[in-house]
């Protein structure tokens, strides 16, 4: 598992309030981030204003090669993240997974690229946390969970053991996913809702216990 200390610089993707608390993180490991890239009217005041504006999207790639830069996704988007993971990873650039210090990861937990593991946050042992996935603030995944590619666990979520989550899934802020139960690719689940049963692919789940709020889609 790497913990986001590098040799080479990061690049940031994204200006807005997520890629602020990725910059945070990244400090706090003592990274060095060149700036960050993305349209300049997106940027917040405050953290972000204290690195440089590379430039928007579309003129990344041309000034920085992918030998000379490590990349950090600055997007709470999961589509948008995940996209963006996939395109940028095909041209060779290197996200490495990057973990809060006042986070905890057991031993055996496999993480992919690109993950972010923020403060608070707790994965527990024999967890698969899958590329480009956030684990926000102060959420927790317990043993033996699985968490798909593009998934972004908003803060004080929490996942149970054995929880089986798919692709690009959102679970909202303090959200709370009983022992086994299997989320669908592209799912969301409300804030504060608790996840008794299965939730099938693309269905919105709100409530206690959680129920449809929409008809799958595919």
């Amino acid at each position: 598992m790497e913990d986001g200390t590098s040799s080479r610089d990061f690049v940031i993707l994204g200006g807005g309030g997520h890629a602020k608390v990725l910059l945070s993180l990244l400090r706090s490991r003592g990274c060095s981030v060149r700036g960050w890239v993305g349209p300049a009217d997106t940027a917040l005041t405050g953290l972000m204003s204290t690195i440089p504006h590379i430039g928007p999207d579309h003129d990344f790639r041309a000034g920085t090669s992918p030998d000379s830069v490590d990349l950090a996704l600055g997007l709470g988007a999961n589509e948008r993240r995940l996209a963006l993971y996939a395109d940028l990873s095909d041209a060779g650039y290197r996200f490495p997974a990057v973990q809060h210090p006042a986070s905890h990861v057991a031993h055996g937990v496999a993480l992919g690229d690109g993950v972010q593991i923020m403060a608070g946050a707790v994965i527990q042992p024999d967890c698969e946390i899958g590329d480009a996935t956030v684990i926000n603030t102060g959420s927790s995944v317990d043993h033996d969970s699985r968490i798909g590619a593009g998934c972004h666990l908003a803060p004080g979520s929490t996942v149970c053991g054995g929880v089986d989550i798919g692709r690009a899934v959102l679970i909202g802020a303090g959200a709370t996913l009983i022992p086994g139960v299997r989320i669908g690719d592209r799912a969301v689940v409300a804030a504060g809702a608790v996840v008794t049963r299965d939730v099938e692919a693309g269905a919105n789940v709100a409530g206690v216990p959680a129920r449809a709020l929409s008809s799958p889609t595919a």
